[in-house]
């Protein structure tokens, strides 16, 4: 690239405020990339510049979007993971005082993972609701076993269990919903 001259021609002066004066009085926030590219070229830079330019900041904004979501990814799961955790403890406090309780502590805790499925499936994510899953079945016989001060096989069964219908619950849901057609789109204008 050539180094810009200290001064400009009076024609490349008139350029440059007829372009600054064109978009001022456009009053847009955001340049069209077209335009964008024109006044990139107004200025003396090269197409090839240009372009890797735009694929350097592209590349930038996707890094940075796959950073956002695996910082909320891992929040979300640790979130859960206590959640699961003190709901275990609870549950398995519970659990020696409270032997019809702990149906109804299991089925809270097998609601809780639907919850999380539906969840999932709206922010269309089958990863994520997968993870979010095995955060929340790993999570409880931990917290039951906490709670009883005993370790039990029944309660890791139980979650065992759970999260294998739950993940399979979520895997058949996903397919399903892939595979029916999107409705067809709505014609723009009606033809008498």
């Amino acid at each position: 690239m050539t180094e810009p001259s200290s001064s400009l021609s009076r024609l490349d002066f008139d350029r440059l405020i007829a372009r600054a004066s064109r978009l001022n009085d456009e009053g847009n926030e955001r340049i069209d990339l077209e335009q964008a590219r024109a006044i990139a070229q107004d200025l003396g830079i090269s197409a090839s510049a240009w372009d890797a330019a735009l694929h350097e900041q592209e590349s930038a904004v996707q890094i940075e979007r796959a950073q956002r979501s695996a910082r909320q990814l891992r929040r979300r799961v640790s979130m859960i993971a206590l959640a699961g955790l003190a709901a275990g403890g609870l549950s398995g406090a519970m659990a020696n005082q409270l032997s019809d309780g702990v149906l109804f502590l299991g089925g809270a805790a097998v609601a809780t993972a639907v919850a999380l499925l539906v969840n999932g499936m709206r922010r269309q994510s089958m990863r994520s609701t997968q993870v979010d899953l095995a955060a929340w079945w790993l999570s409880i016989p931990a917290g039951i076993t906490l709670g009883m001060r005993d370790s039990n096989a029944d309660h890791v069964v139980f979650a065992a269990v759970s999260w294998v219908g739950c993940a399979a619950l979520g895997f058949t849901i996903d397919r399903v919903r892939r595979r029916t057609p999107p409705p067809p789109p709505i014609p723009d204008t009606i033809t008498a």
